[in-house]
Protein backbone atom coordinates (compact mmCIF):
# COMPACT_ATOMS: atom_id res chain seq x y z
CA UNK A 1 0.00 0.00 0.00
CA UNK A 2 2.80 2.37 0.91
CA UNK A 3 4.54 1.69 -2.42
CA UNK A 4 1.31 2.38 -4.32
CA UNK A 5 0.99 5.68 -2.52
CA UNK A 6 4.63 6.36 -3.34
CA UNK A 7 3.95 5.72 -7.04
CA UNK A 8 1.02 8.09 -7.05
CA UNK A 9 3.05 10.67 -5.13
CA UNK A 10 5.89 10.34 -7.65
CA UNK A 11 3.53 10.73 -10.61
CA UNK A 12 1.70 13.73 -9.14
CA UNK A 13 4.95 15.39 -8.05
CA UNK A 14 6.56 15.00 -11.48
CA UNK A 15 3.47 16.34 -13.24
CA UNK A 16 3.20 19.30 -10.86
CA UNK A 17 6.90 20.15 -11.11
CA UNK A 18 6.88 19.92 -14.89
CA UNK A 19 3.72 21.99 -15.29
CA UNK A 20 5.03 24.72 -12.99
CA UNK A 21 8.45 24.75 -14.65
CA UNK A 22 6.95 24.64 -18.13
CA UNK A 23 4.79 27.64 -17.36
CA UNK A 24 7.76 29.42 -15.84
CA UNK A 25 10.12 28.56 -18.68
CA UNK A 26 8.01 29.14 -21.77
CA UNK A 27 5.17 31.44 -20.78
CA UNK A 28 7.38 34.46 -21.27
CA UNK A 29 8.51 33.45 -24.73
CA UNK A 30 5.34 33.67 -26.90
CA UNK A 31 3.88 36.34 -24.59
CA UNK A 32 6.78 38.77 -25.01
CA UNK A 33 7.27 37.94 -28.67
CA UNK A 34 3.72 39.17 -29.17
CA UNK A 35 4.72 42.46 -27.51
CA UNK A 36 7.39 43.22 -30.12
CA UNK A 37 6.51 45.64 -32.96
CA UNK A 38 5.85 42.77 -35.41
CA UNK A 39 4.04 40.67 -32.78
CA UNK A 40 6.60 37.90 -32.98
CA UNK A 41 6.17 37.11 -36.66
CA UNK A 42 9.80 37.70 -37.58
CA UNK A 43 11.63 37.92 -34.28
CA UNK A 44 12.67 35.13 -31.97
CA UNK A 45 13.83 34.79 -28.39
CA UNK A 46 17.33 35.87 -29.44
CA UNK A 47 15.93 39.39 -29.80
CA UNK A 48 16.24 39.80 -26.03
CA UNK A 49 18.55 36.95 -24.98
CA UNK A 50 22.15 36.09 -25.74
CA UNK A 51 21.08 32.48 -26.16
CA UNK A 52 18.95 32.30 -29.36
CA UNK A 53 16.73 29.69 -27.71
CA UNK A 54 15.86 32.11 -24.93
CA UNK A 55 16.42 32.12 -21.21
CA UNK A 56 19.56 33.11 -19.40
CA UNK A 57 21.43 36.42 -19.74
CA UNK A 58 19.77 39.19 -21.74
CA UNK A 59 21.51 41.07 -24.50
CA UNK A 60 21.55 44.92 -24.46
CA UNK A 61 18.04 45.19 -25.92
CA UNK A 62 16.76 42.62 -23.43
CA UNK A 63 18.30 44.64 -20.60
CA UNK A 64 16.60 47.81 -21.87
CA UNK A 65 13.34 45.86 -22.17
CA UNK A 66 13.66 44.81 -18.55
CA UNK A 67 14.40 48.40 -17.47
CA UNK A 68 11.82 50.24 -19.59
CA UNK A 69 9.21 47.93 -21.14
CA UNK A 70 8.58 45.72 -18.11
CA UNK A 71 8.03 48.76 -15.93
CA UNK A 72 5.49 49.97 -18.50
CA UNK A 73 3.51 46.76 -18.23
CA UNK A 74 5.62 44.66 -20.62
CA UNK A 75 4.93 47.01 -23.52
CA UNK A 76 7.21 48.19 -26.31
CA UNK A 77 7.27 51.95 -25.70
CA UNK A 78 8.34 54.93 -27.85
CA UNK A 79 11.11 55.57 -25.36
CA UNK A 80 12.50 52.09 -25.96
CA UNK A 81 12.11 52.52 -29.70
CA UNK A 82 14.27 55.64 -29.74
CA UNK A 83 17.15 53.97 -27.96
CA UNK A 84 20.12 52.41 -29.71
CA UNK A 85 20.42 49.43 -27.35
CA UNK A 86 23.27 47.60 -29.08
CA UNK A 87 25.27 50.76 -29.93
CA UNK A 88 25.41 50.17 -33.69
CA UNK A 89 24.18 53.76 -34.51
CA UNK A 90 20.67 52.54 -35.36
CA UNK A 91 17.69 52.98 -33.07
CA UNK A 92 15.61 50.01 -32.03
CA UNK A 93 12.75 51.31 -34.21
CA UNK A 94 15.04 51.36 -37.21
CA UNK A 95 16.31 47.86 -36.53
CA UNK A 96 12.81 46.44 -36.23
CA UNK A 97 11.85 48.19 -39.46
CA UNK A 98 14.85 46.59 -41.19
CA UNK A 99 14.27 43.18 -39.56
CA UNK A 100 17.67 43.22 -37.86
CA UNK A 101 18.44 42.38 -34.24
CA UNK A 102 18.30 45.45 -31.94
CA UNK A 103 20.31 43.54 -29.34
CA UNK A 104 23.22 42.49 -31.55
CA UNK A 105 25.70 45.13 -32.86
CA UNK A 106 26.73 42.72 -35.63
CA UNK A 107 23.17 42.63 -36.94
CA UNK A 108 22.20 46.06 -38.37
CA UNK A 109 20.66 47.72 -41.43
CA UNK A 110 22.83 48.74 -44.35
CA UNK A 111 23.85 52.42 -43.92
CA UNK A 112 22.20 55.01 -46.25
CA UNK A 113 24.17 57.70 -48.11
CA UNK A 114 24.31 60.75 -45.85
CA UNK A 115 26.13 64.04 -45.56
CA UNK A 116 28.87 64.47 -43.02
CA UNK A 117 27.05 67.07 -40.96
CA UNK A 118 23.78 65.25 -40.46
CA UNK A 119 22.44 62.63 -38.11
CA UNK A 120 20.87 59.78 -40.01
CA UNK A 121 18.38 57.06 -39.31
CA UNK A 122 17.38 54.16 -41.44
CA UNK A 123 13.82 53.45 -42.42
CA UNK A 124 13.45 50.49 -44.69
CA UNK A 125 9.67 50.64 -45.03
CA UNK A 126 8.43 54.27 -45.19
CA UNK A 127 9.04 57.23 -47.57
CA UNK A 128 9.37 60.78 -46.24
CA UNK A 129 5.97 61.77 -44.87
CA UNK A 130 6.77 65.49 -45.53
CA UNK A 131 7.41 65.13 -49.27
CA UNK A 132 4.74 62.99 -50.89
CA UNK A 133 6.40 63.46 -54.31
CA UNK A 134 9.50 61.62 -53.26
CA UNK A 135 10.44 58.97 -55.78
CA UNK A 136 10.80 55.51 -54.27
CA UNK A 137 14.10 54.73 -55.95
CA UNK A 138 16.15 57.75 -54.90
CA UNK A 139 17.06 58.75 -51.37
CA UNK A 140 16.21 62.34 -50.45
CA UNK A 141 18.25 64.02 -47.78
CA UNK A 142 16.95 67.08 -46.05
CA UNK A 143 19.52 69.77 -45.07
CA UNK A 144 17.48 71.23 -42.26
CA UNK A 145 16.19 68.11 -40.61
CA UNK A 146 17.69 65.60 -38.29
CA UNK A 147 16.19 62.68 -40.12
CA UNK A 148 16.92 61.23 -43.53
CA UNK A 149 14.14 59.47 -45.38
CA UNK A 150 15.01 56.69 -47.71
CA UNK A 151 12.50 55.45 -50.18
CA UNK A 152 14.68 52.91 -51.88
CA UNK A 153 14.43 49.63 -50.02
CA UNK A 154 17.64 48.07 -48.86
CA UNK A 155 18.64 44.51 -49.55
CA UNK A 156 17.29 42.36 -46.75
CA UNK A 157 19.89 40.54 -44.68
CA UNK A 158 19.92 36.77 -44.91
CA UNK A 159 18.72 34.75 -41.97
CA UNK A 160 21.73 33.22 -40.28
CA UNK A 161 23.00 32.35 -36.86
CA UNK A 162 26.69 32.88 -36.62
CA UNK A 163 27.12 31.51 -33.13
CA UNK A 164 25.23 31.17 -29.88
CA UNK A 165 25.76 34.82 -28.99
CA UNK A 166 25.22 36.49 -32.38
CA UNK A 167 21.92 36.14 -34.16
CA UNK A 168 20.82 37.66 -37.45
CA UNK A 169 17.05 37.50 -37.63
CA UNK A 170 15.14 36.51 -40.73
CA UNK A 171 13.13 39.07 -42.66
CA UNK A 172 9.90 37.16 -42.64
CA UNK A 173 8.46 33.86 -41.56
CA UNK A 174 5.55 32.22 -43.29
CA UNK A 175 2.92 30.43 -41.21
CA UNK A 176 4.62 27.04 -41.43
CA UNK A 177 7.99 28.47 -40.43
CA UNK A 178 6.41 30.41 -37.57
CA UNK A 179 4.76 27.25 -36.30
CA UNK A 180 8.06 25.38 -36.56
CA UNK A 181 9.87 28.07 -34.58
CA UNK A 182 7.30 28.13 -31.81
CA UNK A 183 7.19 24.33 -31.70
CA UNK A 184 10.97 24.35 -31.47
CA UNK A 185 10.81 26.76 -28.52
CA UNK A 186 8.42 24.50 -26.65
CA UNK A 187 10.38 21.36 -27.56
CA UNK A 188 13.65 22.94 -26.43
CA UNK A 189 12.16 24.08 -23.13
CA UNK A 190 10.52 20.70 -22.63
CA UNK A 191 13.99 19.17 -22.97
CA UNK A 192 15.29 21.56 -20.33
CA UNK A 193 12.43 20.57 -18.02
CA UNK A 194 13.23 16.90 -18.46
CA UNK A 195 16.81 17.61 -17.40
CA UNK A 196 15.69 19.58 -14.34
CA UNK A 197 13.17 16.99 -13.15
CA UNK A 198 15.55 14.14 -14.00
CA UNK A 199 18.31 15.81 -11.99
CA UNK A 200 16.00 16.14 -8.97
CA UNK A 201 14.90 12.48 -9.25
CA UNK A 202 18.52 11.36 -9.47
CA UNK A 203 19.29 13.41 -6.37
CA UNK A 204 16.55 11.51 -4.51
CA UNK A 205 18.45 8.30 -5.30
CA UNK A 206 21.01 9.29 -2.68
CA UNK A 207 18.38 10.06 -0.04
CA UNK A 208 16.36 6.89 -0.61
CA UNK A 209 19.42 4.62 -0.51
CA UNK A 210 21.34 6.47 2.20
CA UNK A 211 20.02 4.22 5.03
CA UNK A 212 19.47 7.29 7.23
CA UNK A 213 17.66 5.92 10.26
CA UNK A 214 15.12 8.69 10.85
CA UNK A 215 14.04 8.50 7.17
CA UNK A 216 13.82 4.71 7.17
CA UNK A 217 12.01 4.51 10.50
CA UNK A 218 8.33 3.72 10.08
CA UNK A 219 8.67 3.12 6.33
CA UNK A 220 11.10 0.26 5.93
CA UNK A 221 14.32 0.13 3.97
CA UNK A 222 12.87 -2.34 1.45
CA UNK A 223 10.15 0.14 0.49
CA UNK A 224 12.68 2.95 0.20
CA UNK A 225 14.85 0.77 -2.04
CA UNK A 226 11.86 0.01 -4.27
CA UNK A 227 11.10 3.73 -4.53
CA UNK A 228 14.80 4.25 -5.20
CA UNK A 229 14.58 1.95 -8.21
CA UNK A 230 11.35 3.53 -9.42
CA UNK A 231 12.68 7.09 -9.15
CA UNK A 232 15.90 5.97 -10.84
CA UNK A 233 14.16 4.46 -13.87
CA UNK A 234 11.96 7.53 -14.39
CA UNK A 235 14.91 9.88 -13.90
CA UNK A 236 17.00 7.89 -16.39
CA UNK A 237 14.23 8.08 -19.02
CA UNK A 238 13.92 11.85 -18.55
CA UNK A 239 17.66 12.42 -18.79
CA UNK A 240 17.93 10.23 -21.90
CA UNK A 241 15.18 12.18 -23.70
CA UNK A 242 16.67 15.52 -22.59
CA UNK A 243 19.47 15.88 -25.23
CA UNK A 244 17.23 14.59 -28.03
CA UNK A 245 14.56 17.18 -27.17
CA UNK A 246 17.15 19.99 -27.06
CA UNK A 247 18.61 18.99 -30.43
CA UNK A 248 15.15 18.68 -32.03
CA UNK A 249 14.14 22.05 -30.61
CA UNK A 250 17.23 23.66 -32.08
CA UNK A 251 16.59 22.16 -35.52
CA UNK A 252 12.97 23.35 -35.53
CA UNK A 253 14.17 26.87 -34.73
CA UNK A 254 16.77 26.78 -37.49
CA UNK A 255 19.75 26.68 -35.15
CA UNK A 256 22.48 24.27 -36.23
CA UNK A 257 25.13 24.54 -33.56
CA UNK A 258 27.88 21.99 -32.86
CA UNK A 259 26.54 18.59 -31.87
CA UNK A 260 29.16 18.16 -29.13
CA UNK A 261 31.03 20.82 -27.16
CA UNK A 262 33.28 20.41 -24.09
CA UNK A 263 30.42 21.29 -21.73
CA UNK A 264 28.04 18.96 -23.56
CA UNK A 265 30.69 16.23 -23.30
CA UNK A 266 30.64 16.65 -19.50
CA UNK A 267 26.90 16.00 -19.53
CA UNK A 268 27.46 12.99 -21.79
CA UNK A 269 29.92 11.52 -19.26
CA UNK A 270 27.31 11.84 -16.49
CA UNK A 271 24.73 10.18 -18.75
CA UNK A 272 27.04 7.25 -19.56
CA UNK A 273 27.81 6.68 -15.87
CA UNK A 274 24.11 6.83 -15.03
CA UNK A 275 23.34 4.27 -17.74
CA UNK A 276 26.06 1.97 -16.37
CA UNK A 277 24.65 2.07 -12.84
CA UNK A 278 21.02 1.78 -13.95
CA UNK A 279 21.79 -0.95 -16.49
CA UNK A 280 23.54 -3.08 -13.88
CA UNK A 281 20.62 -2.59 -11.47
CA UNK A 282 17.93 -3.41 -14.03
CA UNK A 283 19.64 -6.25 -15.91
CA UNK A 284 21.68 -7.94 -13.17
CA UNK A 285 19.52 -11.09 -13.29
CA UNK A 286 19.60 -11.47 -17.06
CA UNK A 287 23.31 -10.73 -17.21
CA UNK A 288 24.02 -12.95 -14.17
CA UNK A 289 25.99 -10.16 -12.51
CA UNK A 290 27.40 -11.12 -9.12
CA UNK A 291 26.27 -9.09 -6.13
CA UNK A 292 29.80 -7.81 -5.47
CA UNK A 293 30.22 -6.79 -9.12
CA UNK A 294 26.85 -5.05 -9.13
CA UNK A 295 27.78 -3.24 -5.93
CA UNK A 296 31.04 -1.95 -7.38
CA UNK A 297 29.39 -0.81 -10.63
CA UNK A 298 26.64 0.93 -8.66
CA UNK A 299 29.19 3.07 -6.85
CA UNK A 300 29.73 5.16 -9.99
CA UNK A 301 26.38 6.79 -9.19
CA UNK A 302 28.21 8.95 -6.64
CA UNK A 303 30.05 10.68 -9.50
CA UNK A 304 26.91 11.38 -11.53
CA UNK A 305 25.40 14.19 -9.48
CA UNK A 306 28.51 16.39 -9.11
CA UNK A 307 29.30 16.00 -12.83
CA UNK A 308 25.68 16.78 -13.75
CA UNK A 309 25.77 19.74 -11.35
CA UNK A 310 28.83 21.18 -13.10
CA UNK A 311 27.28 20.58 -16.52
CA UNK A 312 23.96 22.21 -15.65
CA UNK A 313 25.40 25.27 -13.91
CA UNK A 314 27.80 25.99 -16.78
CA UNK A 315 25.49 25.35 -19.73
CA UNK A 316 21.95 25.62 -18.37
CA UNK A 317 20.30 28.97 -19.05
CA UNK A 318 17.77 28.47 -16.24
CA UNK A 319 20.62 28.36 -13.75
CA UNK A 320 20.91 32.12 -14.12
CA UNK A 321 17.55 32.43 -12.39
CA UNK A 322 18.01 32.94 -8.62
CA UNK A 323 15.40 30.33 -7.69
CA UNK A 324 17.03 27.54 -9.68
CA UNK A 325 20.50 28.54 -8.57
CA UNK A 326 19.51 28.40 -4.88
CA UNK A 327 17.73 25.06 -5.35
CA UNK A 328 20.76 23.55 -7.12
CA UNK A 329 23.16 24.63 -4.37
CA UNK A 330 20.81 23.27 -1.71
CA UNK A 331 20.71 19.90 -3.48
CA UNK A 332 24.49 19.86 -3.78
CA UNK A 333 24.80 20.71 -0.08
CA UNK A 334 22.44 17.89 0.89
CA UNK A 335 24.38 15.52 -1.35
CA UNK A 336 27.61 16.39 0.49
CA UNK A 337 25.86 15.94 3.86
CA UNK A 338 24.72 12.46 2.78
CA UNK A 339 28.26 11.55 1.72
CA UNK A 340 29.65 12.77 5.05
CA UNK A 341 26.98 10.77 6.89
CA UNK A 342 27.85 7.60 4.99
CA UNK A 343 31.56 8.04 5.67
CA UNK A 344 30.79 8.64 9.36
CA UNK A 345 28.59 5.53 9.58
CA UNK A 346 31.24 3.43 7.87
CA UNK A 347 33.83 4.62 10.39
CA UNK A 348 31.44 4.04 13.28
CA UNK A 349 30.63 0.49 12.19
CA UNK A 350 34.28 -0.37 11.60
CA UNK A 351 35.16 0.91 15.07
CA UNK A 352 32.75 -1.61 16.68
CA UNK A 353 33.64 -5.07 15.34
CA UNK A 354 31.65 -8.14 16.41
CA UNK A 355 33.31 -11.41 17.25
CA UNK A 356 31.83 -14.66 15.92
CA UNK A 357 31.08 -16.92 18.87
CA UNK A 358 29.77 -20.00 17.06
CA UNK A 359 28.62 -21.44 13.74
CA UNK A 360 25.64 -23.83 13.87
CA UNK A 361 24.43 -26.01 11.01
CA UNK A 362 20.62 -25.92 11.02
CA UNK A 363 19.99 -28.10 7.93
CA UNK A 364 22.09 -29.59 5.15
CA UNK A 365 22.32 -26.15 3.49
CA UNK A 366 21.43 -23.65 6.22
CA UNK A 367 23.85 -22.21 8.76
CA UNK A 368 23.51 -19.81 11.69
CA UNK A 369 26.22 -17.38 12.77
CA UNK A 370 26.22 -15.99 16.31
CA UNK A 371 27.85 -12.68 17.19
CA UNK A 372 28.82 -10.75 20.28
CA UNK A 373 29.91 -7.11 20.38
CA UNK A 374 30.64 -4.32 22.84
CA UNK A 375 27.74 -2.19 21.59
CA UNK A 376 24.62 -4.08 20.63
CA UNK A 377 21.95 -1.58 19.59
CA UNK A 378 18.35 -2.33 20.40
CA UNK A 379 16.22 -3.95 17.74
CA UNK A 380 12.78 -5.44 17.32
CA UNK A 381 12.15 -9.09 16.47
CA UNK A 382 11.70 -9.39 12.72
CA UNK A 383 14.09 -6.62 11.71
CA UNK A 384 17.18 -7.17 9.58
CA UNK A 385 20.79 -6.00 9.57
CA UNK A 386 23.53 -5.34 7.04
CA UNK A 387 26.72 -7.28 7.61
CA UNK A 388 30.29 -7.40 6.31
CA UNK A 389 32.47 -10.37 7.16
CA UNK A 390 36.23 -10.00 7.53
CA UNK A 391 37.74 -13.34 6.62
CA UNK A 392 41.35 -14.08 5.77
CA UNK A 393 42.12 -10.37 5.92
CA UNK A 394 39.50 -9.48 3.29
CA UNK A 395 36.30 -7.59 4.08
CA UNK A 396 33.27 -8.63 2.06
CA UNK A 397 30.71 -6.34 0.49
CA UNK A 398 27.70 -5.51 2.66
CA UNK A 399 24.83 -8.02 2.61
CA UNK A 400 21.40 -7.80 4.26
CA UNK A 401 20.24 -10.66 6.51
CA UNK A 402 17.25 -11.04 8.78
CA UNK A 403 18.09 -11.19 12.48
CA UNK A 404 17.02 -14.63 13.63
CA UNK A 405 17.82 -14.06 17.29
CA UNK A 406 15.55 -12.32 19.78
CA UNK A 407 16.34 -9.06 21.61
CA UNK A 408 15.67 -11.03 24.79
CA UNK A 409 18.88 -13.03 24.27
CA UNK A 410 22.50 -12.01 24.67
CA UNK A 411 23.86 -13.07 21.32
CA UNK A 412 22.96 -11.75 17.92
CA UNK A 413 22.43 -14.26 15.11
CA UNK A 414 21.58 -14.67 11.45
CA UNK A 415 20.50 -17.86 9.67
CA UNK A 416 21.59 -18.20 6.05
CA UNK A 417 20.65 -20.66 3.31
CA UNK A 418 23.33 -21.44 0.71
CA UNK A 419 21.70 -20.10 -2.44
CA UNK A 420 24.26 -17.61 -3.84
CA UNK A 421 27.92 -16.74 -4.24
CA UNK A 422 28.28 -15.18 -0.81
CA UNK A 423 25.79 -17.29 1.14
CA UNK A 424 27.47 -20.49 -0.03
CA UNK A 425 30.63 -19.37 1.80
CA UNK A 426 28.93 -18.89 5.19
CA UNK A 427 29.83 -22.44 6.20
CA UNK A 428 33.51 -21.54 5.80
CA UNK A 429 33.33 -18.79 8.42
CA UNK A 430 35.50 -19.29 11.50
CA UNK A 431 35.19 -18.08 15.08
CA UNK A 432 38.43 -16.17 14.55
CA UNK A 433 36.79 -14.04 11.87
CA UNK A 434 35.25 -10.62 12.51
CA UNK A 435 31.92 -9.08 11.49
CA UNK A 436 30.94 -5.44 10.97
CA UNK A 437 27.23 -5.00 11.58
CA UNK A 438 24.89 -2.15 10.73
CA UNK A 439 21.45 -2.49 12.28
CA UNK A 440 18.56 -2.45 12.75
CA UNK A 441 16.45 -1.87 9.64
CA UNK A 442 12.91 -2.69 8.61
CA UNK A 443 9.42 -2.47 10.07
CA UNK A 444 8.51 -6.16 9.72
CA UNK A 445 7.67 -6.83 13.37
CA UNK A 446 4.45 -7.70 15.16
CA UNK A 447 5.44 -5.19 17.86
CA UNK A 448 4.52 -2.41 15.43
CA UNK A 449 0.86 -3.54 15.48
CA UNK A 450 -1.63 -3.93 18.26
CA UNK A 451 -3.21 -7.34 17.74
CA UNK A 452 -3.52 -10.66 19.54
CA UNK A 453 -4.11 -12.85 16.50
CA UNK A 454 -0.98 -13.35 14.39
CA UNK A 455 -0.69 -15.40 11.20
CA UNK A 456 2.87 -16.05 10.00
CA UNK A 457 3.16 -17.40 6.43
CA UNK A 458 6.73 -18.40 5.55
CA UNK A 459 8.41 -19.86 2.50
CA UNK A 460 11.77 -21.62 2.89
CA UNK A 461 14.39 -19.49 4.66
CA UNK A 462 11.70 -16.83 5.07
CA UNK A 463 11.19 -18.41 8.48
CA UNK A 464 14.03 -16.30 9.94
CA UNK A 465 12.01 -13.19 10.95
CA UNK A 466 9.31 -15.45 12.36
CA UNK A 467 11.72 -17.51 14.47
CA UNK A 468 12.94 -14.20 15.90
CA UNK A 469 9.36 -13.15 16.75
CA UNK A 470 8.48 -16.58 18.16
CA UNK A 471 11.57 -16.55 20.38
CA UNK A 472 10.57 -13.11 21.63
CA UNK A 473 6.98 -14.21 22.34
CA UNK A 474 8.25 -17.37 24.03
CA UNK A 475 10.82 -15.58 26.23
CA UNK A 476 8.41 -12.77 27.16
CA UNK A 477 5.50 -15.16 27.75
CA UNK A 478 3.29 -12.89 25.66
CA UNK A 479 -0.36 -13.77 25.17
CA UNK A 480 -0.64 -14.05 21.41
CA UNK A 481 -2.56 -16.49 19.24
CA UNK A 482 -0.02 -17.48 16.58
CA UNK A 483 -0.61 -19.59 13.49
CA UNK A 484 2.54 -20.45 11.56
CA UNK A 485 2.05 -21.86 8.03
CA UNK A 486 5.45 -22.77 6.63
CA UNK A 487 6.06 -24.06 3.13
CA UNK A 488 9.18 -26.10 2.23
CA UNK A 489 10.16 -28.63 -0.43
CA UNK A 490 10.86 -31.50 1.94
CA UNK A 491 11.15 -32.11 5.68
CA UNK A 492 14.94 -31.97 5.29
CA UNK A 493 14.59 -28.23 4.59
CA UNK A 494 12.89 -27.53 7.94
CA UNK A 495 15.26 -25.58 10.20
CA UNK A 496 14.82 -25.06 13.96
CA UNK A 497 12.66 -28.24 14.05
CA UNK A 498 13.37 -29.17 17.66
CA UNK A 499 12.99 -25.61 18.91
CA UNK A 500 9.63 -25.21 17.15
CA UNK A 501 8.36 -28.46 18.64
CA UNK A 502 9.37 -27.29 22.11
CA UNK A 503 7.63 -23.94 21.61
CA UNK A 504 4.46 -25.65 20.34
CA UNK A 505 4.43 -27.93 23.39
CA UNK A 506 4.91 -25.12 25.90
CA UNK A 507 2.75 -22.55 24.07
CA UNK A 508 -0.76 -23.90 23.44
CA UNK A 509 -1.57 -20.67 21.56
CA UNK A 510 0.97 -21.58 18.84
CA UNK A 511 -0.06 -23.75 15.88
CA UNK A 512 2.70 -24.76 13.46
CA UNK A 513 1.57 -26.18 10.10
CA UNK A 514 4.17 -27.53 7.67
CA UNK A 515 3.38 -27.68 3.94
CA UNK A 516 5.66 -29.76 1.67
CA UNK A 517 5.71 -29.18 -2.07
CA UNK A 518 8.17 -31.89 -3.09
CA UNK A 519 7.73 -34.84 -0.73
CA UNK A 520 5.11 -37.39 -1.69
CA UNK A 521 5.41 -39.42 1.52
CA UNK A 522 4.77 -36.41 3.75
CA UNK A 523 1.90 -37.13 6.15
CA UNK A 524 0.85 -33.51 6.56
CA UNK A 525 -0.23 -30.76 4.15
CA UNK A 526 1.17 -30.99 0.63
CA UNK A 527 1.46 -28.56 -2.26
CA UNK A 528 1.68 -24.85 -1.65
CA UNK A 529 0.20 -22.37 0.79
CA UNK A 530 -3.18 -21.51 -0.73
CA UNK A 531 -6.53 -20.05 0.25
CA UNK A 532 -7.95 -23.44 1.23
CA UNK A 533 -5.20 -24.07 3.78
CA UNK A 534 -5.44 -20.55 5.19
CA UNK A 535 -9.21 -20.87 5.72
CA UNK A 536 -8.69 -24.30 7.25
CA UNK A 537 -6.23 -23.24 9.95
CA UNK A 538 -7.05 -19.56 10.56
CA UNK A 539 -10.36 -19.48 12.38
CA UNK A 540 -10.67 -15.70 12.74
CA UNK A 541 -9.74 -14.11 9.41
CA UNK A 542 -11.40 -10.79 10.21
CA UNK A 543 -9.41 -10.10 13.39
CA UNK A 544 -5.98 -11.41 12.40
CA UNK A 545 -2.87 -9.73 11.04
CA UNK A 546 -0.98 -11.58 8.34
CA UNK A 547 2.81 -11.49 7.97
CA UNK A 548 4.33 -12.98 4.82
CA UNK A 549 8.02 -13.68 4.13
CA UNK A 550 9.72 -15.89 1.57
CA UNK A 551 10.89 -15.89 -2.06
CA UNK A 552 9.54 -12.88 -4.02
CA UNK A 553 7.31 -15.02 -6.26
CA UNK A 554 5.81 -16.83 -3.27
CA UNK A 555 5.19 -13.56 -1.42
CA UNK A 556 3.45 -12.02 -4.40
CA UNK A 557 1.12 -15.00 -4.83
CA UNK A 558 0.29 -15.26 -1.13
CA UNK A 559 -0.45 -11.54 -0.77
CA UNK A 560 -2.73 -11.71 -3.82
CA UNK A 561 -4.44 -14.79 -2.36
CA UNK A 562 -5.05 -13.06 0.97
CA UNK A 563 -6.59 -10.07 -0.75
CA UNK A 564 -8.84 -12.50 -2.59
CA UNK A 565 -10.05 -13.76 0.79
CA UNK A 566 -11.15 -10.25 1.66
CA UNK A 567 -8.21 -9.38 3.90
CA UNK A 568 -7.62 -5.62 3.66
CA UNK A 569 -4.16 -4.52 2.60
CA UNK A 570 -3.71 -2.70 5.91
CA UNK A 571 -3.64 -6.08 7.72
CA UNK A 572 -1.17 -7.76 5.34
CA UNK A 573 2.51 -7.14 6.04
CA UNK A 574 5.48 -8.22 3.97
CA UNK A 575 9.06 -7.14 3.58
CA UNK A 576 11.72 -7.94 1.01
CA UNK A 577 15.13 -8.25 2.65
CA UNK A 578 17.32 -7.20 -0.27
CA UNK A 579 19.34 -4.17 -1.37
CA UNK A 580 18.81 -4.57 -5.12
Amino acid sequence: MWIKKGKYLLLVSICLIMVLMLVSAVSGKPFRLMKLPDQGKNFRCGTCHINPQGGGPRNPFGQDWETIAMKAGDQYTPELGKLDSDGDTFTNDEEFAANTNPGDPNSKPEKPVTSTDQKTTSNATNTNPVDQKLKPDKPVISTNQKTTAISKPKPEPKAEITDEKSVTLPNSLDSSTSFSVHLGIYTYNFGKLLAIVGFILIFFQYILSSKIKFIEKGIGLDKLIRLHRMFGVVGLIFVLIHPAALYTGNLLQGYKGPLLTPLKAVGLIALVLLCMAAGAAILYKRLHIKYETWKNIHKVIYFVLPIAFFHSTRIGSDMNKPGFKILWWILLGLYLIILIYKVYMRFRIRSNPFSITKIVQETYDTWSLYFRGKKVHEYKPGQFMIIRLSRNGKVSESHPFTISSSPTRDELSISVKSVGDFTSTIRDTKTSDVAYIDKPYGVFSFLNHDTKNLVFIAGGIGITPFISMLRYIYDKRLERNVTLIWGNKTSKDVAFKDELEKMSTEMPSLKAIHVMSGQDDWQGEKGYVDAEKVKKYVTDLENSRFFVCGPPVMMSKVVKMLKGLGIPESRIHSERFALR
